[in-house]
């Protein structure tokens, strides 16, 4: 207060707008008119951010990232690689011709804010190996896929599996989604996998 009136003193002056779910330019809105996808550059598969490998373990192992969906004018895809790596393709299961049953298993996390896709494809961007989606569960819900292949002993039997973000009808937001990877394997029993039919 300062001869009766009241001053602002070391305020923050206005900034370009960023995806932060702040009013950074002061006009009264929350994250508008921002110019372009500001955190990866991971629109296509092709681009797909490498996550690099998740090993199989006597455990299932999990790999877990955060992104984000925001793009000015067309709503933003997310792709992301991932290698589900084979300990060792001499290492079989009671010495038989099967050597492991693989699983691995991709959950996406929507924030509040927004309803988001999962699809994951295996092998290539093709999907050579698998494809499918787990479509709009709704925001703040979890969607979930998994990818299960048999193994043969000798070969190598590790997978490239790419998966893919993106919002339903183009929804955009600036609140993280959360992906995780979890990598499990088993033995066959009788030569058999767990999901294979009888």
């Amino acid at each position: 207060c300062v001869n009766g009136t009241v001053i602002c003193k070391d305020s923050i002056p206005p900034t370009d707008e960023v995806c932060d779910n702040k009013d950074n330019d002061c006009d009264g809105e929350v994250d508008n008119g921002l110019a372009a996808d500001q955190y990866e550059e991971n629109d296509t598969c092709d681009m797909a951010r490498d996550l690099g490998e998740i090993k199989q373990a006597a455990e299932p192992v999990t790999l877990t990232i955060n992104g984000s969906l925001y793009k000015s004018g067309a709503g933003d895809t997310d792709w992301y690689k991932v290698y589900a790596k084979e300990q060792s393709n001499w290492l079989p299961c009671n010495f038989g011709l099967s050597d492991g049953c693989f699983m691995l298993s991709v959950a996406l996390l929507s924030p509040d804010a927004a309803n988001l896709d999962l699809c994951i494809i295996g092998e290539d961007c093709e999907g050579s190996d698998f494809d499918g989606c787990a479509s709009d569960q709704g925001a703040g819900k979890e969607d979930g896929m998994e990818l299960t292949w048999k193994g043969t002993w000798g070969l190598n039997d590790s997978q490239f599996v790419y998966a893919k973000v993106s919002g339903v009808g183009g929804a955009q937001s600036c609140s993280p989604y959360t992906l995780a990877f979890e990598l499990s394997a088993q033995c066959p029993v009788d030569g058999k996998c767990w999901f294979e039919a009888e």
